[in-house]
């Protein structure tokens, strides 16, 4: 691993435990085994930090929407290989599942890491328009009915770490069918 993926790692570690205000440079550059002269090599600031994992999540986001599609297979086939691939990638990776949660809407992320997260949100957007072009889907907003669904991945995904459901099949068919009929047409 690099000094500037240490860097990164440990960010993303510490403001999800943490938070972005509770982190300071000295305790990522100790965390991390770096110099502080380190960090800012790589990166101007603690937010310039934060804005390349806002941007890396988005492009993980991005990806995982990609991978998830096969237009072989029904558009509802795949709305929940969809829906249970970003599931299962926060409940894999929670520490990335609880820095989106704190950071997503926070006015440290910068207007251009803001334009380069939606072009990794695009492949979400088209799948979106995708089902209203073939009459499936809700004519509306589409950042709307991807936000629906998006936050109704985001509460199960919650429920499971902190414990407060134990998701078993049933329960992910029904969250799935859940979001399912908050944009079907």
């Amino acid at each position: 691993m690099t000094k500037r993926e240490k860097i990164l790692s440990t960010m993303l570690s510490l403001i999800s435990t943490q938070g972005a205000h509770a982190t300071p440079m000295s305790q990522i550059a100790k965390e991390a085994d770096v110099a502080t002269g380190t960090i800012y090599h790589h990166f101007n600031s603690k937010e310039d930090i934060i804005n390349e994992l806002h941007v890396e999540l988005k492009k993980e986001f991005g990806a995982i929407v990609s991978e998830s599609l096969n237009d072989e297979l029904e558009y509802f086939e795949q709305f929940t290989i969809l829906w249970a691939s970003l599931y299962d990638y926060y409940l894999d990776n929670p520490l990335k599942f609880y820095f989106v949660e704190q950071i997503s809407n926070s006015p440290l992320i910068d207007n251009k890491s803001i334009e380069k997260g939606k072009m990794h949100h695009l492949p979400m957007l088209n799948f979106i328009r995708k089902g209203m072009s073939q009459g499936l889907l809700r004519e509306q907003d589409t950042v709307l009915s991807s936000s629906l669904v998006y936050g109704n991945i985001l509460t199960v995904v919650q429920l499971t770490l902190n414990n407060q459901i134990e998701v078993d099949h049933k329960i992910l068919k029904d969250a799935i069918e859940s979001s399912w009929r908050s944009i079907k047409a």
